[in-house]
Formats: structure tokens, sequence, C-alpha cells
């Protein structure tokens, strides 16, 4: 039974989930706090799976209650819901909450996104997965430069300036982003050279993203001759893969766009983990599935039971990146394991690594069954365009 936490300041409130949740409480076991001080009494009494936050409270605000939970359990779900949706509060959630749910919401929304928050932190909390991270030492952490730019993006003072000239201290980024501008992508009609112009069409979220992309595949170190792997090819596909996901994403629902091309870029982070924590375990992998002619993902089940789609998930997870974004890399080759009913962006994910790298890779019984079958005619031009425009 799941373990839910609700908290409002508000008792009237709390009731009333209570309430509108009560046909849910064979599967979940309820318990609701008014306020912070009482939610981390409760907290200090059970465990809970899940905590769902009012963020305007007195005393102790949901965001000062979040942090608490983060720093003492971190294996927590942390969920938001709260009146307050101005992009401000989003972005200073968005390190905090794993979830963010608008009021109202109705009960069948909250189940919806509380079950899915659940399975995924099941997933990434698989004792295979604990003990195949846990060989490989520390893992990465955060990226410096892309901590720079999200802090940057935080404070109000910014100007597009300042992250222009911040991105300009690294030749290779700076050139990145100018390439990835003038890609055919971005449909510019000029070609764009000065890195301010490029960062102003961007746009500061697109920048962040293709920061952190660029970065996870910085200073990786030769991983070709231990592992087979090219990490340039790999750099490559994660551009093309980001493109065409947000396209797909962004098809389906324009909000979904910015998530979209963070999780093409990121789709490789877990191969980059494991070719340089433990090559010597990816390295045979790599070679049964090329002499086999079957999919990487399906001899990594077999050899470990983890693929380097959980793995990539936990290490992002672990960053506290938008949980859209780190349960689309968890399930780009099951995309029907985590929301089996819907086309999300694990979805979108799903039909860009499979056209732009195997058709076959593609679940056609899923396709199906969320109705988007008939789209890959035209998903599957765009993506021999963003194979023919993107270079690494």
């Amino acid at each position: 039974m799941i373990g839910i936490l609700f908290v409002d300041d508000e008792p009237m409130v709390l009731e009333g989930l209570a309430n509108a949740l009560r046909k849910h409480r064979k599967e979940w076991r309820m318990t609701f706090a008014v306020g912070g001080a009482e939610a981390l009494a409760r907290l200090e009494e059970q465990h809970f799976d899940v905590v769902v936050a009012d963020m305007r409270m007195p005393g102790m605000s949901g965001e000062q209650l979040l942090e608490r939970v983060r720093a003492r359990w971190p294996e927590t779900a942390r969920i938001v819901l709260s009146g307050q949706t101005d992009e401000d509060v989003a972005r200073r959630l968005v390190h905090l909450a794993h979830q963010f749910l608008a009021k109202p919401s109705d009960a069948e929304t909250i189940h919806r996104v509380v079950s899915r928050t659940h399975n995924l932190q099941l997933l990434l909390q698989d004792d295979a997965l604990r003990q195949l991270v846990g060989r490989m030492g520390q893992l990465p952490s955060l990226p410096e430069l892309f901590t720079k730019v999200r802090d940057l993006l935080d404070d109000p003072e910014h100007s597009i300036g300042d992250l222009g000239d911040l991105i300009g201290q690294d030749p290779a980024l700076a050139t990145k982003v100018v390439q990835i501008v003038n890609s055919a992508f971005f449909g510019m009609a000029t070609k764009v050279t000065n890195i301010g112009k490029a960062v102003n069409y961007l746009g500061g979220r697109t920048v962040r993203d293709v920061v952190l992309g660029v970065e996870v595949f910085h200073n990786v170190p030769d991983i070709a001759k231990a592992t087979g792997i090219d990490a340039t090819e790999l750099q490559r596909n994660s551009l093309r893969c980001a493109e065409l996901t947000a396209a797909i994403a962004g098809e389906m629902d324009p909000e979904a766009r910015d998530d979209g091309y963070l999780a093409g870029l990121l789709v490789n982070v877990g191969l980059l983990v494991l070719a340089s924590r433990l090559p010597e375990v990816l390295a045979p992998m790599v070679t049964a599935a090329r002499e086999s002619g079957r999919p990487l993902h399906e001899v990594e089940r077999e050899f470990q039971r983890q693929t380097h789609a959980e793995i990539g998930a936990y290490l992002l997870g672990l960053w506290g990146l938008p949980m859209a974004v780190v349960e689309a890399v968890a399930d780009q080759h099951t995309p029907g394991r985590l929301t089996p009913e819907s086309f999300g962006l694990a979805g979108a994910l799903h039909v860009a690594e499979g056209l732009l790298l195997d058709e076959a890779l593609l679940d056609r019984a899923y396709l199906a069954r969320v109705g988007v079958e008939d789209r890959l005619d035209a998903w599957r031009e765009h993506a021999q365009r963003t194979i023919e425009t993107v270079a690494a």
C-alpha cells in the first residue's frame, strides 16, 4: 500500500481531498497534515512514499517543507499541489518537486500523477539498479556550467546578454550553440555567427538544455577502445534525437516541446555513465548485441536486468531534472510501462529514437493502442530531414 502525506494549511482543503480520494483508500494509506510542522512530525513517525504539499503556507512554506523532505527523506517523491502557477514559482520548484499540480485538480488527475510518480520511484529504487550503480563509485555531478546557467536564469535581474557572455567563455560550447541555431530545425533565413544573437534567438531555456547536453559529453574519456562505442557518434545521435523528439512532443502538446528537446539530448546519458565507469561490464554486452544483431537494451536486460535507460534516468533523477524527462529516458525502449494508455514524452522519445536508429525498435502495438500509428509517415520524413541536417 502506498503511503501518501497530504499537506495544506487549510483543513477544509484537506477534508475535500480526503472525500474526493476516498475510493482509493484500499490502495493508498492517506495521512493529512495541517501545515509544515505537523507534516514533519508525521514524517518522523512513519514512512511515506509520496508527499503532496501546498506551496503557500504560513510559518513554513511548501518550498521550505520540500527542502527538508529532500534532505532527510530523499527516497520520498515530492509533489506540489498549488494555486500558484506562475513561471518563477515553477522554476524555483523544478529542483525540489518531482511533479507540479495546479489547484484545483480533480481526484483522477491527482491519482494518475501520484501513481506515475510512485511507479517511477520504484523503478529507480530497484535493488539490482542500486547494486549496479553502487559498483560505479561516485556518479557524475551536475555539470558546473549548467548550474551557472540555471542560476543565472533564476536571477530576475539577468539579461540575455549576461547569458551570452557566460556561454562565450567556453569556445566549444559557443560553437555548438551557434551550430544548433543554424540547423534546419530552427529555420533561420540567414546564417547566425554571433553567439549573442544565437543565444537571443534560442532563448534561455533552450540554451540551458543545450549546455547540459553538451557538457554531459564534455571530458568523456576515450571509450571507443574500451567499449566499442564512439562518443562523437553518440553525441550526434543525441542532437538528432533532441530535435525530432521536440518536434513530435510539440505536435502532440506544445508545452512539452522543451522537455522533449532535453529528453532527446540526454537519451544516451546512461550509456556514457556505463562506458566511463564500468567499461568491463558494457563491452561484452556491446559485442554480444553486434554479433547477434539484437538491440543493446535487450542484451543488457539478459546480462544484468537493468539497461542504460534506467541507469540514465537514475542519474537524471539525482540531478533533480524534471520528472517528465526522467520518466521518458527510463521508458525510452518500453513506452507503455509507466503510462500505458497515453502518448506522452516517453512515447515521443521512443518514436524519435526508433526512426533515427532502427524502426525495428518501435513498439507498434503500443503506437496503435495510443492512436498515433498513422503519424509515422510524417514523422519518418521529419527524421530523414533531421539526419541530413544535424551533424555533431
